[in-house]
């Protein structure tokens, strides 16, 4: 096995799991974070209603939305790199696309 494959496959054995996220875990994160329901919801990519679910502990979180909420919630940084990212979005030919694939899309027209 190659070093490098050992490396990635030791750190996710050694990775704690995923801790549940109710919705006190939740509203904290979203306070920590500094976004409301809607910005959370945009950030997790699901409607605001099931953050509201989420948040009113009617629903759980799927295991995926919990690994991604642990990222979030680990390395806040992250969020200000995903909103960055966003905001240098624009529409070419009815698409979305990132201003730099945007401006080679033009560039060869």
């Amino acid at each position: 096995m190659m070093e490098k494959e050992q490396t990635a496959l030791q750190l996710i054995a050694e990775a704690a799991r995923c801790p549940v996220y109710e919705a006190e875990r939740i509203l904290a994160l979203m306070e920590k974070l500094g976004i409301n329901e809607k910005g959370f919801a945009l950030l997790m990519n699901v409607a605001p209603f099931t953050v509201r679910l989420w948040t009113s502990g009617a629903s759980q979180p799927s295991g995926t939305a919990m690994r991604l909420m642990q990222i979030f919630e680990t390395a806040p940084e992250i969020v200000s790199k995903i909103a960055g990212e966003s905001e240098n979005r624009r529409i070419v030919n009815g698409r979305e696309r990132n201003n730099s694939v945007g401006k080679n899309i033009e560039k060869n027209r």
